[in-house]
């Protein structure tokens, strides 16, 4: 037996304490099973470990953790899937309650994948459903309703409530962060008719205190304030201590739009305190922005700012894209009113970034593709019977006469000719809207980052909480931004053009490594900001065959590239090969950040949202896409590798105008 098992062992029984009758009986077992002669771990003691480790609970983290982490181990060593899908919910369930959201996302589709080779659909219900809910937390709706609805299918075919009420409650949520309220309402709704059918007070308590917010952002305030102190009655009753100060907190929103800040700020006080007995970080947040907004209106600003900055720390622990949002405009709001006008503008920015995200049209194209598609997996379901009973129908007619056959063959034949052209179509077509939805995604990035900037400032001067000489320092940043906006419409106007039907090529015999001198000489100076050494390494005087504009700008392109994605005092290599099939290659090698695989392998097909560099530099999105179709147009190969870490290297290839001697 390893080293390693001992140690986890002997951590094990030092820490663990039986909570219940059965883990008290569990943990008799396996210790019965340790002391036993020639004791070997075998995959019913990794099934002992792991029903122990369901029956113990949040204040007994450290405990579920070694567990996890030992019965995971074990059952990869017997290639036992079914320990190993239990290990990975348990080692999910305590990421997320320590905040670690996207660490948890990673062990739940693990398990996911091991629960589909074993078809367990108890286990898929689950995985999806609890992937469903921490995407919503990360602001990845469409993934997160994608999530539930696939859970909730599962769950209706076996009959699983809990989960159905569950996922119900996940989607309420996602449209809720999206302003549909009418939408999240109803599945809210759906979610407590099922938890009151299983007696689920805990889902009934939250669904409620849910409910009340909606009813608090349609101005519904006493219907909200009857939510809240229902869902409270039930959590009081049942003593769930985080339900408690979620309504806490609810009665104190309540008073904060009514106006009585002093009354809310005790109630998010005592929200506060309720909640760091539970430890959940999403709602320290939001309890702590709660306090900072009572303090902003009651003019106490330097309080105001010790809150909220200590609410954006929990806010990112977690990543909870929608506390982000709400944090950052606090902050906007109590720097402006104190003067700091540039730290006012940089959380403005955060504040449009994170609302952007949330709001954005794509996901919301998304989520109603996903909806739509979910209604009609249920149409299907509840229309089986009835279609084949037509099938058959259908299929006795046919035999009727071989007249019928024959004419049913040959229509037959037709339609799925046409059908077969018109999927051809329909794909062509989904593929250039998808294109361009993506272009337009980039258009949103790369052109209102800027512009929201230039808003902002012009915002804070508006209401003359800025003077002139603050206002020409700020100017001289959104300026930098401003020029990423021109030279983004320069590389959108030129792929444009390259788009059009009859555009020409400007075929001429040129000398490379003149174009590429000319080239490196308009970069040094962006190159020497980053001490960054250019060095070139040229064959003798090569004259290519091509045009001689779109070389430039993909020389451009590649260096302007490796040097914003290169670290200080590094260099970037220029070099040039002839290769055997009467071409050149020109190849520029960086050793920054590099790329990972899949995005290396997406890199030139369509448009990407620009990156930023090594020094905050931004770029187009549209460049290497650009590249690849004047190389492509000039009768040239382009390419790239990577290995993350250690640099690129990338490439592209030009007919010589004569043959090597």
């Amino acid at each position: 037996m390893g080293s390693w098992f001992l140690v986890g062992l002997l951590f094990f029984s030092l820490t663990f304490k039986a909570q219940s009758q059965k883990a008290d009986s569990l943990l008799q077992l396996i210790n019965g099973k340790e002391a036993s002669v020639g004791f070997t771990p075998d995959t019913t003691y990794v099934k002992l470990l792991n029903s122990l480790g369901f029956e113990l609970d949040e204040s007994q983290l450290d405990s579920i953790n070694a567990i996890g982490q030992l019965t995971y181990h074990l059952s990869k060593q017997l290639n036992y899937l079914n320990g190993q899908i239990e290990a990975l919910e348990h080692l999910a369930y305590v990421l997320e309650l320590n905040g670690e959201n996207l660490e948890a996302t990673e062990k739940l589709q693990e398990g996911l994948q091991l629960a589909r080779k074993t078809g367990n659909k108890q286990k898929l219900t689950l995985f999806y459903h609890s992937l469903g809910k921490l995407y919503s937390y990360l602001g990845k709706y469409p993934e997160s309703i994608s999530h539930a609805q696939q859970s909730q299918k599962l769950a209706m075919e076996t009959d699983n409530k809990i989960l159905q009420s569950g996922n119900y409650n996940t989607m309420a949520m996602v449209y809720y962060y999206q302003r549909n309220l009418e939408e999240a309402l109803t599945n809210y709704e759906k979610c407590i008719a099922i938890a009151k059918s299983i007696v689920r007070k805990q889902t009934i308590a939250l669904a409620l205190t849910n409910i009340g917010h909606i009813y608090v952002d349609q101005q519904r305030y006493s219907d909200a304030l009857a939510a809240y102190q229902q869902s409270m009655s039930i959590s009081q009753e049942e003593d769930l201590k985080f339900s408690i100060g979620l309504n806490l907190s609810s009665i104190a929103a309540i008073y904060v739009n009514q106006g009585n800040y002093e009354a809310a700020l005790k109630y998010f006080q005592e929200a506060f305190e309720t909640q760091k007995l539970v430890g959940d970080n999403m709602e320290l947040a939001n309890n702590l922005d709660g306090i900072a907004w009572c303090y902003f209106h009651m003019k106490d600003f330097k309080t105001s700012l010790k809150y909220a900055k200590e609410a954006l720390v929990y806010a990112q622990q977690v990543n909870s894209i929608w506390y982000l949002k709400k944090i950052n405009e606090t902050l906007k709001n109590i720097y402006t009113q104190t003067g700091q006008y540039k730290e006012a503008l940089y959380h403005f920015e955060q504040f449009k970034v994170y609302t952007d995200s949330i709001n954005s049209n794509e996901s919301k194209e998304k989520i109603v593709r996903l909806e739509e598609q979910f209604k009609y997996d249920q149409q299907v379901i509840e229309l089986k019977a009835t279609n084949d009973t037509n099938i058959a129908k259908r299929n006795a007619w046919i035999y009727l006469t071989s007249l019928g056959l024959l004419f049913t063959v040959l229509v037959a034949f037709i339609l799925y000719r046409d059908n077969r052209l018109r999927k051809k179509t329909n794909k062509e077509l989904e593929a250039m809207g998808e294109f361009r939805n993506r272009l337009l995604s980039i258009v949103a990035h790369d052109v209102r980052g800027p512009l929201n900037s230039l808003k902002g400032v012009l915002h804070l001067f508006e209401h003359k909480t800025i003077t002139a000489e603050e206002i020409s320092f700020l100017i001289k940043q959104i300026s930098v931004k401003v020029t990423q906006v021109i030279d983004f419409t320069d590389d959108l106007l030129l792929w444009a053009r390259s788009q059009m039907a009859k555009t020409e090529l400007q075929i001429t015999s040129f000398e490379l490594s003149e174009t590429i001198n000319q080239t490196l000489a308009l970069l040094r100076p962006m190159a020497d900001l980053k001490n960054i050494g250019l060095q070139s390494d040229f064959l003798n005087p090569v004259e290519v065959k091509a045009d001689k504009e779109m070389v430039k700008i993909v020389i451009r392109n590649l260096i302007s590239n490796a040097i914003k994605f290169s670290r200080q005092n590094e260099s970037i290599q220029i070099q040039t090969t002839i290769e055997p099939d009467n071409n050149v290659k020109i190849s520029v090698l960086d050793f920054g950040v590099g790329i990972d695989e899949k995005k290396l392998s997406e890199l030139f097909m369509s448009p990407t949202a620009s990156q930023q560099g090594t020094g905050n530099e931004t770029g187009t999105g549209l460049g290497l896409m650009l590249s690849k179709h004047y190389i492509e147009m000039n009768n040239g190969i382009i390419g790239a590798s990577s290995t993350v870490g250690k640099g690129s290297h990338f490439w592209f290839t030009l007919p010589l105008a004569l043959k090597p001697q």
